[in-house]
């Protein structure tokens, strides 16, 4: 059968399911683990959701992997496919991070493992030729069908070049226009300007604004809760050297005594983990041979969008555990501090907030030759990542030309899909509500 016949009942096969109400089925996914207290938490994610659909992408994975359960089962049958995954691979998901090698020290590779999972390995290129296709549509770039043919071959001939190297992925791509200015960013900006941003006099702001752009909503903690930080930030020490030897002898009074301040981060455009917890805890000197205050982060951890779907068993670990496992497994170098803890029932990842480490922007994208910039990048990324594990065994003998059609056709059967799915949800009366909601409550907090 011809590829487009193949490409045509495929997107067919699915529409009437992206055409039923995207907005229940995100919400149904979504909404269990959301702040029941906080009325701003699924209305901010469904008006960035709402934004436009590569921000659309970015944060309905749970549609994807529904997709996937349907659509990709000769994969799923694959045992031995499945290696670690990012589960949410988008530019935003690629940059620069803080290397356990110092603080002036940056790495690239992926960023912001919240869905990783055991996957088929063909997500990640699947992922990646979707990505690719939606940032030339986001950004007007036209592309004939034999430039978007060319495309995706680049990214895969990348990716099997980097899984058969020795090479990390910043050692790979450190010449790299885009991947140099990102790393350039090392150590050039004083620690004192992230705690300006954030803090004043000791304690947190209340909100964070960007060229007068609200970027972040901080909400006070009260105190008498400090004492279950400062023993989930010791547990988190616990779990992970790296912290511990940045706070070494210290117990949980000493811990107590230097939080100065807490506050739950409300990001106004995120659109991936939106909704969830997320703290920030300014502590006082903590670190051993750093002389100043720190803001270490806690991001809450959930069931992945895999996981979710049903595409792949719950994993047996906590969610913080297991993003900060997949994290230290799936990145190399490995980050600064990169940790987990559990705070009142739920499951944080436990980082700290810097001003150096940056991701990709996808608006940067403007040309072709741009394009296949980062289908290089993608491909040495989610390459070199994998190089250690089963590179022979498991993707080289497997990515053949006619799994690389099979991707290409399931990417173009998406993302007929999802343009569906993306109409719907925006057209929903209830995402009109929630976008009035979420600007009210930002016209309260700027006139305050």
């Amino acid at each position: 059968m011809p590829p487009l016949a193949i490409v045509t009942i495929l997107a067919l096969a699915s529409l009437a399911h992206a055409q039923s109400d995207s907005f229940d089925r995100i919400k149904s996914a979504y909404a269990p683990y959301l702040n029941d207290a906080d009325p701003l938490s699924l209305p901010i994610k469904i008006k960035s959701l709402s934004s436009d659909e590569y921000k659309f992408w970015r944060g309905s994975k749970d549609l994807f992997f529904q997709w996937g359960k349907q659509n990709c089962q000769d994969w799923l049958k694959d045992a031995k496919a499945f290696l670690p995954n990012h589960g949410d691979l988008h530019l935003g998901n690629i940059g620069s991070y803080v290397s356990e090698d110092g603080l002036n020290t940056l790495a690239f590779g992926m960023v912001d493992f919240d869905d990783s999972a055991r996957l088929p390995f063909e997500f990640e290129l699947l992922q990646g030729v979707i990505t690719l296709d939606l940032i030339a549509r986001q950004n007007k770039i036209e592309l004939s069908t034999d430039q978007r043919a060319q495309l995706d071959q680049k990214l895969f001939d990348t990716d099997k070049l980097a899984v058969n190297s020795r090479r990390n992925a910043t050692e790979t791509l450190k010449a790299d226009p885009t991947v140099a200015k990102l790393l350039s960013k090392a150590g050039k900006k004083p620690y004192a300007d992230e705690l300006a941003k954030y803090t004043q006099d000791g304690k947190f702001r209340r909100f964070v604004k960007k060229k007068d752009k609200l970027t972040d909503i901080l909400d006070p903690v009260d105190s008498s809760r400090f004492d279950a930080f400062a023993q989930a930030l010791l547990d988190a020490a616990k779990h992970d050297e790296r912290l511990a030897k940045l706070m070494p002898d210290t117990d949980l009074k000493q811990l107590r005594k230097k939080i100065k301040d807490v506050v739950r981060r409300t990001r106004v455009d995120s659109s991936g983990s939106q909704g969830l917890f997320k703290y920030l805890v300014l502590l006082e000197t903590p670190f051993s041979g750093v002389d100043h205050d720190i803001i270490l982060y806690l991001k809450q951890e959930i069931p992945t969008a895999a996981e979710r779907s049903g595409i792949v068993p719950l994993d047996p670990r906590s969610p913080g555990e297991r993003c900060a496992a997949d994290m230290d497994k799936m990145t190399d170098p490995r980050a600064f501090i990169c940790s987990w803890a559990e705070l009142a029932g739920k499951s944080y990842w436990v980082s700290f907030k810097e001003p150096w480490s940056d991701e990709i922007a996808f608006d940067d994208v403007k040309n072709l030759d741009q394009l296949t910039q980062m289908a290089v990048i993608w491909g040495n990324v989610v390459g070199a990542t994998h190089r250690d594990e089963g590179r022979f065994e498991i993707i080289l003998p497997r990515l053949t030309p006619a799994v690389q059609t099979q991707i290409r056709d399931r990417a173009a059967a998406y993302l007929t899909y999802q343009q569906a799915a993306f109409t719907s949800f925006t057209q929903s009366p209830q995402t009109a509500q929630f976008i009035a909601t979420v600007a009210e409550a930002i016209r309260r907090i700027e006139s305050n």
